[in-house]
Order: structure tokens, then C-alpha cells, then sequence
């Protein structure tokens, strides 16, 4: 097995044109559409009942979508059987044969497709040999670990060299350490092949860990599909901005646009902030503000800078090993939490200390107030 022979060239590109999939009133996949490279690793993230499992089953044709087109190398695999799609498949549970061997457990696949047993050996110990399992192959599940396990499920998804590789929270079953541990081994696996992999995780870490683009699935359609630092920097929605790490959101008013940024009217204040989308905002238009935690700046003194401060009263401060977070109220009641060094002075002020807040305005979201 080349590592080349799992993406590398153009072969792998896969392609969803409109995919709506529906269980009764309940639409899961709604008017899909998304264009994979060969060799990109792209995660499927976003809460339970969002439809990305869905879709993970639609690719791998397990479901047949009600309208829509998947291609996979610029063949349309939409109504082709699972066992014809040129798909490998890893599942949460592995589902490893128990009563099977390593080998034979690796081996299943090209059986199904009626490989010569010389050519079943060849490709089991090469594709262990990527997994680093080799001297396993007589054991049987029973005797592996949970990460020796997910390994023998990956070299069993690889083993008949598929043209992408679709895994359903893979690592979901795994404590936190080991977790940790199998996402470094995948990604590193997944360059030395150059696969082309679909992911499917609520994990947003992992996502933002392991995938060179992650699309955001809410409510069966794609909010937003970016690299992971774009997708923090620049969420398109309030939901991508609270489901993509830590986020204050509060309600606001335009006051005036300047010269690209937009002053805000909110209950505690002016605040300078950047629009987010295409739609232009006029004065008075109800807008949702969002702002990183790291991205406010807490000081006991106002600091006089360019972005409008405003004062705050500490509730508590949560020491988290290598930052601080602090849980303020402003005048109005607004709660907002900030995340400062373990070292700065304010992350030892008391419990109603008084601070002052604020934020640079290309750290500040404003999004349209109808923006999920």
C-alpha cells in the first residue's frame, strides 16, 4: 500500500450538491452542498441533532438522500451501495469482530471483495505496520487496549485503499489523556497518507485540533465551513461564535458607522466594534455584540485608550492553571467574563472590586440581529 494511493493527485476530491435528507416533518440534512480536496482533513462539528451523523451516513450509504448528488472522483456515488462507494468507515465502536483476530478482523474487507489471500496478507501487515500493530495480529480485541483498538479499526478502514476515509467520533469512547494522544496519532497518520478524511465530532477541540477546515453544522445546513483559526477569529453568526470556543453575547443598538467600524449603544455603554457580513447596518438597527473573553482588557484604572472602557464589578475570579477567568457585572446587570494571566494584578482582586473594561473594536463582533 503507497501512502499516495489515499488522495494524493486529485483522486480523492468529493463533491455534495444540494443533499436534503428528511425523517418524516424532520429535515436532518437540509440543501446541502460541499467540496472536499484531496488530502483535506474536514471535520463535521456541531451539537447532538444538528445533522452531521446524518450526513456522515449519507456519504458512507448507509442512507439514501431524498434529492441531491454526492460525487466522489467525479463519479456520482449517490444510489451505489456502501460496499461499492470506495469508502472507508471507522465508528465509535470500532465494531471489531470479537471472535476474529487482529489480522482477520483487517482482513474482512478485502475478503468482501474477494482479494487473493497472498494479496490479503501483503495489505493486513502493511496496513499494521502504518497502525503500529504488526506483532498484534494474533491477538483478538479483548486483549488490546481502547487505543490499540481504534487503531486495528483505522488499518481495517485503510486496508482496501479507499478513496476517502469517513469517521464517526472515533476517539468518543476514549478517557481524556488517551483522547488527547490517538488525535495526535491520527493527524499524523492521516499526512503520512495523504487521506482524505471526513470527521464527525461535537468535540470542539478535537475539531479545532486536528482539521485543516471544519464546517459548522446547525439545524441541517452548513453555518459556516472555514479553517479553525478563521472560524475563531471570524465566526459569520453569534452560534458559530458561542459553539467555537468562549464567547460574551449581548443585545445593542447601531449608533453610527466609522469608517468600517460601528459604535454600539448598550445598556452599560458606547462600544466600537466591527460588522460582521455583507448586509450594511444603519443607525438604530438591533445588532447581537460579541467579544472572546481574552480579547477584553481588565484594569483597575481606566487606561484612557481609543476603545470606550466601562466599569465592572467583580463577582469571582477562577484560577485555571495557566489563565485566570473573571465573572463581572456591569452597571446594568450584564454579565461578562474576561480571561486574564495568573500574574496580572486583577486576577487577584477581591469579590467586588470595582475594574474597568474594554475591547480593541476589530476585537468586538457586531452581528445583524436576525444572525442565528
Amino acid at each position: 500500500m503507497s501512502p499516495s494511493s489515499l488522495g494524493e493527485g486529485g483522486s480523492a476530491a468529493l463533491s455534495l450538491r444540494n443533499l436534503v435528507k428528511r425523517y418524516g416533518k424532520v429535515t436532518a440534512t437540509d440543501s446541502v452542498s460541499l467540496d472536499v480536496e484531496a488530502g483535506e482533513f474536514v471535520s463535521l462539528l456541531g451539537p447532538s441533532g444538528s445533522g452531521k451523523t446524518t450526513l456522515l451516513m449519507l456519504l458512507a450509504g448507509f442512507e439514501t438522500a431524498d434529492s441531491g448528488e454526492i460525487r466522489l472522483h467525479g463519479r456520482d456515488i449517490s444510489r451505489v451501495p456502501p460496499n461499492k462507494r470506495d469508502i472507508g468507515m471507522v465508528f465509535q465502536r470500532y465494531a471489531l469482530f470479537p471472535h476474529m483476530t487482529v489480522a482477520q478482523n483487517v482482513a474482512f474487507p478485502l475478503r468482501m471483495r474477494g482479494v487473493a489471500k497472498a494479496e490479503q496478507e501483503r495489505r493486513v501487515k502493511a496496513a499494521l505496520d502504518m497502525v503500529e500493530l504488526r506483532e498484534h495480529l494474533d491477538r483478538v480485541p479483548a486483549q488490546l487496549s481502547g487505543g490499540q483498538q481504534q487503531r486495528v479499526a483505522l488499518a481495517r478502514a485503510i486496508v482496501f485503499e479507499p478513496g476517502i476515509l469517513l469517521m464517526d467520533e472515533p476517539l468518543g469512547a476514549l478517557d481524556k489523556k488517551l483522547r488527547k494522544h490517538m488525535q495526535v496519532e491520527l493527524t499524523e497518520l492521516q499526512h503520512r497518507l495523504k487521506a482524505t478524511v471526513i470527521y464527525v465530532t461535537h468535540d470542539q477541540e478535537e475539531a479545532l485540533a486536528m482539521s485543516s477546515r471544519v464546517a459548522i453544522i446547525n439545524e441541517g445546513r452548513i453555518e459556516q465551513l472555514s479553517t479553525p483559526r478563521d472560524l475563531y477569529d471570524r465566526p459569520a453568526s453569534p452560534f458559530v461564535g458561542d459553539f467555537i470556543g468562549d464567547i460574551n453575547l449581548f443585545d445593542a443598538k447601531v449608533e453610527e458607522m466609522q469608517s468600517g467600524a460601528c459604535a454600539v449603544a448598550t445598556p452599560f455603554g458606547r462600544l466600537l466594534g466591527t460588522p460582521v457580513g455583507p448586509a450594511a447596518l444603519a443607525p438604530g438597527a438591533a445588532v447581537r455584540v460579541g467579544v472572546r473573553p481574552e480579547r477584553l482588557s481588565v484594569d483597575e484604572r481606566p487606561t484612557g485608550g481609543v476603545a470606550p472602557a466601562h466599569p465592572a464589578t467583580i463577582r469571582h475570579t477562577i484560577f485555571n492553571g495557566n489563565n485566570v477567568a473573571v465573572h463581572m457585572t456591569m452597571a446594568d446587570g450584564q454579565e461578562l467574563w474576561a480571561t486574564v494571566s495568573p500574574n496580572d494584578p486583577e486576577a487577584n482582586l477581591p469579590r467586588g472590586a470595582t475594574v474597568h473594561v474594554s475591547a480593541a473594536p476589530q476585537d468586538v463582533f457586531v452581528f445583524p440581529a436576525g444572525a442565528a
